[in-house]
């Protein structure tokens, strides 16, 4: 096997390595929640009846979103596995891919659900507080992290 090959082979790797940890939710689901419904209580003073009810939503889809993370790691390690193996097959890379694809779909879907529940239950002025707070949580995240861009590509 080539130099070409190898450099090839680990930069894969390493992008592969960084994609492993999605989703992240920055610790388990219980916290993630929490900080979640802490934060619209604060941001847009929820009543105790809507504060119940986002918890509920936070909470439906819990379990189906750890069986599809679950479901995630196996492929993740596969496709690993066929990176690392100079005789992986093309065809069985791009089937784990694309099972890994669906499941990321999925778990998505799961996601805007939840979104659009919560934003149900919030009243007009509620939500459109809301957006802006996440808009400008994206802002940040994405100032960030083209700063963190910029010092890696120097």
């Amino acid at each position: 096997m080539n130099t070409k090959t190898l450099i090839m082979i680990a930069m894969t790797l390493c992008s592969f390595a960084s994609v492993m940890a999605w989703p992240s939710d920055r610790g388990n689901y219980a916290d993630r929640q929490k900080r979640i419904l802490e934060r619209m209580q604060k941001e847009l003073s929820l009543s105790s009846e809507q504060s119940s009810r986002i918890e509920a939503a936070l909470k439906k889809n819990v379990a189906a979103k750890e069986k599809i993370k679950g479901n995630m790691k196996p492929l993740y390690e596969k496709m690993q596995q066929l990176l690392s193996d100079p005789r992986g097959s093309r065809k069985d890379f791009e089937i784990t891919l694309r099972n890994l694809s669906d499941l990321r779909i999925q778990y998505r879907l799961l996601e805007f659900d939840e979104r659009r529940e919560m934003m149900s239950i919030l009243s007009a002025e509620q939500a459109e507080k809301w957006q802006k707070v996440m808009q400008e949580r994206r802002r940040k995240f994405m100032e960030k992290h083209k700063n963190n861009r910029a010092r890696n590509e120097t």
